[in-house]
């Protein structure tokens, strides 16, 4: 049988005709649950995408979107045929040096193990870094031992140190890469890093980081001219995942690409779990919502009981009329989705524009209100979910109606 005529007489079915308080009721009650349901599982799922990308531009404060490391996470040296090639691809529009090594800081009484980073001129092309400062400036100098640099905030939090730029130096020791001494104090180094400014992006870089010239810990470390990463930016609209598959850049023995997050992936791997974890929870509120799809139904064909055994006097064979109370199901499950995905764009929208659902005590943090992020992928899998769910649901009332015998419901 045509199928546009039973989706017509589903409709019909559900919009005219004598049904009940008790019918309209739990019909709405349906459709509001599995609505609402649809809405929840968009909003949080933006929400959880938000947080990913405030993560991944934080991070990209320090971490350009590609770069070159060592497959061990060791050191090498640096190859200066390897930065002329790069330097060359059309693709890619700066390439910066970095080395990174630990280091005891000391400021009057106060001392704190850091991370330096040893950056060239370039490093601010590769990342978005300068955004990030909160006092000061960005000033990078060195002479021999002593440096000026940018301090982290929460490094300047522990060392105690004084707002905007000091005179007063931090001292920095590491020990020498000299055959080792029999006087433990000699094969320590000393040099001196004067604050020049404050960045603040997120804990992990601002607990540990203080941002050096490249060529001070060259001389600090006494181990010749190492490096930790050739840090790379690409030009807008290039993907770093699809440029290194494309890429005939052959890089030398134990050196490969990773993209910024593949330098974190575990803790983005875990944010993609939590993500689709609670998306799993949430949609257990849409099965709950399909009972009622379940009972909608149920005294749907309780009420349309004369009508279906006219129709199938008519010659509406069983499996059509199991069709017909199908479609029924299906139908308050679109409408539904359609207006709960309607109703997460909302959301979407006027968070993005106003920022009116904030966070507890956001003045301490990066962001006052909650970061969202609109994924059409995300909206299809919750609609097919939610649609899937539906249609189990409608079958069960839909399957009993087919199997009702005519004479019976002629007698109704």
């Amino acid at each position: 049988m045509n199928q546009g005529l039973l989706f017509g007489t589903a409709l019909r079915f559900l919009l005219k005709g004598k049904k009940g308080i008790a019918s309209n009721i739990i019909t709405w009650v349906a459709f509001s649950g599995i609505c609402f349901s649809t809405a929840a599982i968009i909003c949080v799922l933006t929400v959880f995408n938000g947080m990913q990308v405030l993560i991944n531009d934080l991070f990209s404060g320090m971490d350009p979107k590609l770069s070159i490391v060592s497959n061990q996470g060791s050191r090498f040296m640096v190859q200066n045929d390897l930065s002329n090639q790069l330097k060359k691809v059309p693709e890619i529009s700066a390439v910066a040096l970095t080395l990174e090594a630990k280091a005891m800081a000391e400021y009057g009484n106060n001392r704190h193990i850091v991370r330096l980073k040893g950056v060239d001129s370039v490093f601010t092309k590769v990342n978005s870094f300068t955004s990030f400062l909160v006092e000061g400036r960005y000033k990078l100098y060195s002479d021999s031992l002593t440096c000026g640099g940018i301090a982290g905030s929460g490094v300047a939090w522990y060392l105690n140190l004084p707002p905007g730029e000091s005179e007063t130096p931090v001292n920095l020791y590491t020990f020498s890469s000299l055959p080792e001494s029999s006087d433990p104090a000699a094969s320590v180094i000393k040099a001196q890093f004067f604050p020049e400014g404050v960045f603040a992006m997120q804990k992990e870089y601002d607990d540990q980081y203080l941002i050096v010239p490249l060529s001070f810990l060259w001389d600090f470390l006494g181990k010749g001219q190492e490096i930790s990463a050739i840090e790379l930016a690409l030009k807008p609209g290039i993907d770093p995942s699809e440029f290194r598959k494309q890429t005939d850049i052959h890089l030398p023995k134990g050196l490969v690409f990773k993209t910024g997050i593949e330098r974190h992936e575990s803790l983005f791997r875990i944010a993609e779990s939590e993500k689709w974890v609670t998306f799993f929870l949430l949609l257990l509120m849409a099965i709950i919502a399909g009972v009622n799809i379940i009972s909608c139904l149920s005294l749907l064909v309780l009420e349309k009981q004369r009508g279906l055994g006219i129709l199938s006097t008519m010659g509406l064979s069983p499996g059509a009329i199991t069709r017909v109370i199908l479609y029924a199901g299906l139908l308050i499950g679109v409408a539904a989705i359609l207006t709960g995905i309607l109703l997460g764009g909302v959301f979407y929208w006027t968070q993005a524009e106003f920022g009116w659902l904030r966070l507890s005590g956001g003045e301490s943090f990066v962001v006052q209100s909650y970061p969202v992020q609109f994924k059409i992928w995300d909206a299809v899998i919750v609609a097919f979910s939610v649609f899937l769910l539906t249609g189990l649901s409608a079958w069960l009332p839909a399957r009993r109606a087919g199997k009702m015998k005519i004479i019976d419901q002629l007698m109704r």
